[in-house]
């Protein structure tokens, strides 16, 4: 039986209330985590089950209110880096150093404490995103 907390989320984003959690103690600690690990520490089925929770924390959360990109933080095991998918509708290029080093220094500092996600109607309440 589903959580209270996540029954409210369609099946393919199930993960995304934990996911956002873990990227921002990962922001807070100032690390990154592979899709492999963020998806089993979430329960999910292998690397791909957490990214509709990324797309839509970049496309319903992070974007639209001008939050810093939490969901780089999840990458490539191998590269270190997120996939070709995490800069969809950014407009950055793909692997450019100059840009990744600025966007996770964004993400880093930003004070994530009071962002709550709230449920897919309404993804934040704007009452818990703290004054930039």
């Amino acid at each position: 039986m589903a959580s209270q907390a996540t029954s409210q989320w369609s099946e393919d984003l199930q993960h995304t209330p934990e996911v956002f959690e873990v990227l921002k103690r990962c922001a807070t600690d100032g690390s990154t985590i592979s899709y492999r690990d963020l998806a089993e520490r979430v329960g999910g089925v292998g690397p791909s089950s957490v990214f509709p929770a990324l797309d839509y924390i970049r496309d319903d959360v992070c974007l639209p209110l001008s939050l810093p990109w939490l969901w780089v933080l999840a990458v490539n095991q191998g590269t270190g880096r997120p996939g070709n998918g995490a800069w969809r509708n950014t407009g950055v290029r793909l692997r450019d150093d100059e840009h990744w080093g600025e966007i996770i220094g964004r993400v880093y500092a930003y004070d994530w404490t009071n962002v709550k996600l709230g449920n897919k109607q309404s993804p934040v309440r704007w009452s818990d995103v703290p004054c930039r």
